[in-house]
């Protein structure tokens, strides 16, 4: 990696040291190939000395080499050093550093640049000429002669076109034209360096000093091609949503060339044709997320110019280009702000109107459009944005209402009060839930009733007066509208007269019922009086009704029977569900005994209380719901509504989170309604309610349950696996085994699903200590992975695992036989057990998974030494003479010396794992044995990375 002297970007070097963080994967060697490899060990290597004293030994060196190779390599070096002195020091140490030696560490550019020179003419022919020419030209900047630096880096564009330092040299050629004011040169050279693309760490800069380039020689439309390219790259992601205004996402250099860019771009734009020459700029394709704020800045650079109608004009631009756009009203109103404040009030009521236009053109396109994309429907921005736009759009629709009515109350012109209702009713169309609306609905009543059109005016009055909340303006809204019938009904004569009239009667009834404490109502309640029981409409029923019960006789049974009913069914139509019970109640207190009429009012009774569940449930009262519905039951316990009753009780305990009382009601609804067609479900609930309760063995019989009767066979699998899961947390691992096992006898399970299956029956194995079982399970995943061709990591990493299991066996098989008499056979049958062991530890790490590897490879090396030391301690043939038994024991250390030195080559493979990243307690162990086996080399190890370095 090189880096420039001149321009390095910190998020190019940040990736860099990022990518060069990366490890790589475990390449090490398998046991087979292992057994015949070599180490070679460097153990002197060389000590780096200072510079001043590299600088001595190349000066030294010029002085008596001959060979010119040697003397060209010395010579390039020496001027390398030169110029890099001082550049890596570390900080000044005032005790430890003199000022002499500070010194010394100043580079010397002059001593360099004759270096330079010397090897460009005694070898003009070198292929490494491109470097010295690029350090040519860096000396010359740091000198200050600009020229030569420039002349030089010409050169070796024209002489090495291919020189892999072309990009850095383009640019800085680039930079020093435009210091010099050669624009065009700079534009050619900044041109050249973008042919790098991004793999260059100056495209970006390289964008925006090529678009300056070409705004110096006035070539401003090029120009904003350059600019909005560096924008596509630093900002065009419509994700980024709201986040684009401030930025913040980027760090603080991106963001100041960000503001230069947008500057530069407010400049261009300036010179040309301003909103004009912008509004031709994204006529095809998909506009840019940050068009908009190239307006922005474009208003913002005109007002710091003092340009105000043309600030305001470019605020208000892009609406006209983008009306889907939030940010284009927000921008208007910049517009009709500036107006305001600079004194154009001609122009503020027009652009007022504009806002208000632009705002129901937006509402009405995102009302079809709210699922034309994503990335779109990011464009409409927060919620916050849509408030504080709704806020400004209904304060200037209200006062554009309010101006035009004030206008009509003096002009008295029909088109004065037409505009005044137009910009109310928009107001109402547009903000109907706003605090103001019921205010505003009544002042669009007014202007219509001033307007003598009577019958719009009783429409908006009567709105005014019934279909807000009550608000102070509702009781002379709805006298208002009694008036307006009156004067109405004075127009009109026949059936028309009579259809008003009656409407006017239902209007009175309405206002007296709503607002009986009203010093009017008194007068309208006469007509309400006259209203006849049969209207058949539920709230005049009632009043009726209570009033036949307060004066009919109290032996009249039947009449008040009937009125109870009439009462009873109007509560329950009007959802007054808990007087509807009370009703019911006194009526079947006055039905007869077998009278047929009986379980119908029985079922009408469990409905209201049922319904009472329903009402607190939607409320929000779980648990006065919950009640209402177990009331059912209680109240009247043959009635058909009972099942569904206790089901919805169920699952309110159930969103209560009262798992006991959920678990009591779903126990005895599948106790006692087994066959109901809701019954389906219970083992679902019962299964939650259990698990919830940490109740997992029963919450898995459930489950079971399910599995054994959905005809799903994914859902019965999934029900099996959650079982089996629950009954392993349950600490009941066979219950867990043979869930797994009917899991697996289902067939359709995926082949990867299947042997993480067989695992967790072998762990549930493992746990009982039944290792015969755990085997045969571990076998058999080993198996089926090995017959598959390109296993996943997982399979690989398990079959690994499982393989290092059974292996170990092996192992133990290895390290029982003991090399006493008879010796021979002995020998032979370790032999034959290391084989064994040897084949089963190179099938685990064959699999290449670290951990797996390196325990495998420890014990092999663990099997060679244990081997080694085995025929060193066996046991000695009786009998035999002294100098018997001394050839004896030479013949076993002939024998013993390679397994030690098989043993240490695989220790030694496993600490060299360390270069790749990787370090656990079997290369800890590894290193632990070699530092057994060879203290001088391991015995004061602190670092085994370094050691692995040095076997390298």
């Amino acid at each position: 990696m090189r880096c420039s002297w001149w321009f390095v970007s910190v998020s190019v070097c940040v990736g860099l040291l990022s990518a060069c963080s990366n490890v790589a994967k475990d390449k090490s060697p398998t046991l087979k190939n292992l057994e015949n490899a070599t180490v070679k060990i460097d153990r002197d290597l060389p000590v780096e000395n200072s510079m001043n004293k590299a600088k001595e030994n190349y000066e030294s060196l010029l002085g008596t080499i001959k060979d010119e190779t040697l003397r060209k390599q010395a010579m390039r070096r020496l001027a390398d050093l030169e110029m890099k002195a001082g550049e890596d020091l570390p900080a000044v140490d005032t005790q430890a550093q003199t000022k002499a030696e500070a010194v010394e560490a100043v580079p010397d550019y002059k001593k360099a640049m004759a270096l330079y020179q010397s090897l460009l003419r005694s070898y003009p022919n070198s292929p490494d000429n491109d470097r010295i020419l690029y350090q040519l030209a860096k000396a010359y900047e740091a000198t200050g002669d600009i020229q030569k630096s420039l002349d030089t880096l010409t050169q070796l564009v024209k002489t090495y076109p291919n020189s892999r330092y072309m990009d850095e040299v383009q640019f800085r050629r680039g930079e020093l034209f435009f210091s010099r004011r050669l624009y065009d040169d700079a534009e050619q050279a900044y041109a050249a360096a973008l042919k790098f693309g991004k793999k260059t760490v100056f495209f970006e800069r390289a964008i925006f000093k090529h678009g300056w380039a070409l705004y110096k020689q006035e070539k401003y439309a090029e120009a904003l091609k350059s600019f909005f390219a560096l924008l596509d790259i630093k900002i065009a992601n419509k994700r980024l949503a709201g986040a684009i205004a401030d930025a913040d996402f980027l760090n603080r250099g991106d963001k100041e060339l960000l503001s230069d860019t947008f500057r530069v771009i407010s400049l261009s734009l300036s010179s040309l044709s301003g909103v004009d020459t912008l509004a031709k700029q994204f006529t095809t394709g998909e506009p840019p997320n940050y068009e908009f704020l190239i307006y922005k800045n474009l208003a913002e650079f005109y007002l710091q110019q003092e340009r105000y109608t043309d600030a305001a004009a470019a605020y208000s631009a892009f609406g006209k280009q983008r009306p889907e756009h939030p940010q284009e009203l927000f921008m208007h109103v910049k517009a009709i702000e500036i107006y305001k404040q600079r004194g154009y009030p001609t122009l503020v009521l027009p652009a007022k109107k504009e806002l208000v236009r632009r705002y129901q053109a937006f509402i009405e396109y995102w009302a079809t459009n709210t699922h034309h994309g994503f990335r779109e429907y990011l464009m409409r921005g927060s919620d916050a944005e849509a408030e504080q736009i709704d806020t400004i759009i209904a304060a200037t629709t209200e006062e554009l209402g309010r101006y035009y009515h004030a206008q009509a109350q003096k002009s008295k012109r029909a088109t004065d009060y037409e505009e005044a209702a137009k910009w109310y009713r928009t107001f109402l169309r547009n903000f109907l839930q706003h605090p103001k609306a019921a205010e505003i609905n009544f002042l669009a009543a007014e202007v219509l009733y001033e307007d003598h059109r009577f019958a719009e005016a009783i429409r908006e009055y009567e709105k005014t007066a019934y279909n807000y909340s009550r608000h102070k303006r509702g009781a002379e809204a709805g006298y208002a509208a009694l008036l307006a019938y009156e004067e109405y009904k004075k127009t009109l004569d026949g059936e028309d007269k009579d259809f008003w009239a009656r409407l006017a009667i239902q209007s009175a009834q309405r206002f007296s019922k709503l607002y009986p404490k009203d010093p009017r109502a008194p007068a309208v309640l006469m007509k309400v009086v006259e209203e006849m029981f049969d209207t058949k409409q539920y709230k005049e029923a009632l009043g009726f009704a209570r009033h036949i019960l307060d004066t009919a006789p109290a032996n009249d049974l039947a009449t008040r029977r009937k009125a109870l009913l009439i009462i009873a069914h109007s509560d329950f139509e009007e959802g007054n569900f808990a007087q509807a019970e009370k009703d019911y109640v006194e009526a079947l207190q006055v039905t007869p005994q077998g009278d047929p009429a009986r379980n119908a009012l029985s079922e009408r009774l469990a409905a209201s209380i049922y319904k009472q569940g329903e009402k607190s449930r939607d409320a929000g009262d779980l648990v006065g719901s919950t009640a209402h519905f177990l009331r059912v039951a209680k109240v009247v316990a043959a009635s058909t509504i009972r099942v569904t009753a206790e089901y919805d009780a169920a699952a309110n305990l159930i969103k209560l989170k009262d798992w006991a009382k959920a678990i009591q009601v779903l126990e005895a609804f599948q106790r006692d309604f087994p066959s109901h067609k809701l019954a389906k479900d219970i083992p679902d609930k019962l299964a939650l309610a259990y698990l919830e309760s940490g109740n997992g063995v029963k919450a898995a019989e459930q489950l079971e349950r399910i599995a054994g009767t959905k005809g799903d066979p994914n859902l019965s699998r999934d029900a099996l696996m959650q079982a089996a899961e629950l009954y392993e947390k349950g600490n009941d691992p066979d219950k867990a085994i043979a869930a797994y096992k009917r899991f697996l006898d289902q067939s359709a399970s995926g082949f990867d699903q299947s042997i993480e299956v067989r695992q967790k029956i072998a762990s549930l194995y493992e746990k009982q200590k039944q290792t015969t079982s755990q085997h045969l399970w571990l076998k058999q995943i080993l198996e089926a992975v090995q017959k598959t061709p390109n296993p996943s990591d997982r399979l690989k990493y398990l079959a690994a695992n499982a393989a290092i299991v059974l292996a170990e066996p092996a192992y133990e098989a290895f390290h029982q036989v003991q090399l006493i008499e008879p010796l021979k056979a002995n020998i032979a049958k370790k032999r034959q057990a290391l084989d064994v062991a040897l084949k089963s530890f190179n099938q685990a790490a064959e699999f290449r998974i670290a951990e797996v590897a390196t325990a495998a490879t420890y014990r092999v090396a663990q099997m060679y030494s244990e081997f080694s030391r085995a025929l060193l301690d066996s046991e000695r043939p009786k009998g035999m003479s002294a100098e018997a038994l001394e050839q004896y024991e030479l013949v076993l250390e002939e024998q013993a010396y390679p397994l030690e030195e098989k043993s240490i080559e695989f220790y030694e493979a496993n600490v060299k794992r360390v270069n790749s990243g990787i370090y656990d307690e079997w290369i800890k162990k590894s290193f632990g044995a070699l530092a057994t086996m060879l203290p001088a080399r391991y015995g004061k190890v602190e670092r085994p990375d370094a050691v692995a370095d040095g076997l390298q």
